[in-house]
């Protein structure tokens, strides 16, 4: 980042289809009712990443060469109580979008849904009816997940409120560490009970 690099990005995270959604302004996000919804907004003015980030620790260098290096995140998988309730809050809340799809290594043909955002998606299972392989402990509302937002942090606070969702934290915003910079977020619930900030 350039030292007169100015950005206000807001990062909704969520506790708890192709259109891309309002996740975060390098994702969009968007508002709905009876769930807790958190985002987080934070403004860069006049300083590089390291400055951003100078209450962090150092990053550590492993001591031998890595069997591989990490890109990015493609997906993660949610596994829930109910997958019209997710798809609802995840598209009308947060702006996903909804896909359904089948895998191709499936004798079945069972259909899948995702949630599109920006370049990533989120898999959704339902609860006792995984697809294999699953995560070892696959329940509902053990997620803490952390969203870029498009709009200002503010707005999306005003948003939820507005749709009568409940904003943890004090219904305010709150100062947190993101992977790049310091971050201001809001702080909601999903239907299963994930936090999601």
């Amino acid at each position: 980042m350039s030292s007169r690099f100015i950005t206000n990005v807001a990062r909704i995270q969520i506790t708890s289809s192709i259109r891309r959604p309002a996740i975060a302004r390098s994702h969009r996000a968007t508002s709905t009712s009876r769930f807790n919804v958190n985002i987080i907004t934070h403004k860069i003015r006049n300083q590089t990443p390291s400055m951003a980030l100078s209450t962090s620790t150092p990053t550590e260098v492993p001591s031998s060469p890595p069997i591989c290096t990490l890109a990015s995140l493609d997906h993660l998988v949610l596994t829930v109580k109910s997958i019209p309730d997710s798809i609802n809050f995840y598209t009308q809340i947060l702006g996903m979008a909804h896909q359904s799809f089948t895998s191709p290594s499936d004798p079945t043909r069972t259909p899948r849904h995702a949630l599109l955002f920006g370049s990533q998606k989120i898999n959704l299972h339902q609860a006792g009816k995984e697809f294999e392989p699953k995560a070892a402990t696959a329940l509902p509302g053990t997620a803490d997940l952390c969203f870029l937002a498009e709009e200002g942090v503010e707005t999306v606070l005003e948003r939820l409120k507005e749709k009568g969702i409940e904003v943890l934290e004090g219904g305010k915003v709150v100062k947190r560490t993101g992977a790049r910079s310091a971050l201001r977020s809001v702080y909601v619930r999903d239907p299963d009970g994930n936090l999601i900030e």
